[in-house]
């Protein structure tokens, strides 16, 4: 299943590489947040704070970092020996109301 924000496309890649995680956070990245909440997509690249809570207790921190949000992200988190590791693309998740109004649209309309 295509991951529909970028902590499940994180997740999906820790689970594929057999890491134990209790718990995941995605942060934006103070300066990063600022001309990506200004000029919006345009103002590339766009970074975030990971922190992974392992299973066995120990926390490890990465960077989250994409060329073309939602779109070309990567994720370095050092302790888990991961360097430029791509993540899945994250979709738009579309809402049960947007599937009703097409689906009217093609009978109705």
């Amino acid at each position: 299943m295509a991951p529909t924000t970028h902590q499940q496309a994180v997740a999906q890649v820790l689970a594929v590489q057999q890491v134990a995680v209790s718990r995941l956070e995605i942060v934006q990245i103070w300066p990063s947040a600022l001309p990506f909440y200004a000029y919006g997509e345009q103002a590339m690249p766009y970074q975030a704070r990971i922190t992974v809570y392992l299973v066995s207790g120990r926390r490890e921190s990465g960077v989250l970092t994409c060329l073309d949000a939602p779109h070309d992200c990567m994720m370095t988190i050092p302790g888990l020996d991961l360097f430029g590791q791509r993540i899945p693309d994250v979709v738009a998740d579309v809402q049960w109301y947007t599937l009703v109004v097409h689906w009217l649209k093609q009978f109705f309309v």
